[in-house]
Parts: structure tokens; C-alpha cells; sequence
């Protein structure tokens, strides 16, 4: 066997690597936007019934869930320019956008880790400490408090 060959079993493992890499990445992104997802959801259901078709739940899903991004930029853009002109409305405007954005990631997340952390005999302050962090992660994809459009 040629040092440049490789072993199909060695290929097989790298692309399933690869392929749960990607699964991962998706599954952490959803979990990121999980609020834009989940309000999009509940917007499409009442527009939609229970005999629907799969695709065109998913794909409704997904377009609310973008129409939503893009309001969130929208009261991000707002927010900045409150803040730049400093006018005080852009406290509210920030506490709606950060409490839609970020807690409920950190919520989702709260209940795996502390699952994880007490089966490592740790303790509930360490699972609250990574979830702040998660949730503070989650924020600076958002990044409210700096204009970039």
C-alpha cells in the first residue's frame, strides 16, 4: 500500500466527522436563534393547520423566523440611533431585544448542562455560570450596542 493511498475505512470515519461537525454546527446555530425559530413557529400556526404539509411548515417557519431577524435589526438600528442622538427610549428598546434574544437560549440550555454538571459532581452555580455564559455568547452574536449595517 502507497503512503499517499488511503484506507476506505479511515475515509468512511473522516467523513462521518465531518458530516456530525456539520450536524453539530446547524443543531448550536439553531440553538442560537432558537427564539426567532420558536416565534416563528407559533406564527405559522395560525396560519396553518395540523394536515399541512411538512415542507410548507418548515418553510413557513423558516421565512417568519427570517421576517423576524430582520425586525430585530431593524429595532437594533433603531436602538443605536436613540442612543447616538441620546434620546433614554433606547433602554427599553434594549432590554426588549436582549430579553427576546438571549434568555431563551440560556433557558434551553440551563436544564442539559445542569443534567451534565450534577452527573460530574458539580454543583447548580457552576451550571448557572455557563449558562450566563452561554447567554452572553448568544448576545455578542447579536451585538445590539454597535451599529454595522
Amino acid at each position: 500500500m502507497n503512503y499517499y493511498e488511503y484506507n476506505t475505512g479511515q475515509r468512511s470515519l473522516q467523513t462521518t466527522q465531518r458530516g456530525l461537525l456539520i450536524v453539530f454546527k446547524w443543531l448550536f446555530k439553531m440553538l442560537v436563534y432558537a427564539p426567532l425559530l420558536v416565534t416563528g413557529y407559533f406564527i405559522c400556526t395560525k396560519f396553518l393547520n395540523r394536515k399541512a404539509h411538512g415542507l410548507l411548515w418548515l418553510g413557513l417557519t423558516a421565512l417568519f423566523s427570517f421576517i423576524l431577524y430582520l425586525l430585530i435589526q431593524v429595532l437594533k438600528k433603531v436602538l443605536n440611533t436613540l442612543k447616538a442622538d441620546g434620546n433614554y427610549w433606547w433602554v427599553p428598546v434594549f432590554i426588549f431585544c436582549v430579553a427576546f434574544t438571549c434568555i431563551l437560549p440560556a433557558y434551553l440550555v440551563f436544564a442539559p448542562l445542569n443534567y451534565i454538571v450534577i452527573r460530574l459532581k458539580g454543583n447548580e452555580a457552576i451550571t448557572f455560570f455557563l449558562a450566563v455564559c452561554f447567554a452572553v455568547f448568544v448576545y455578542c452574536k447579536y451585538n445590539f450596542l454597535r451599529h454595522h449595517w
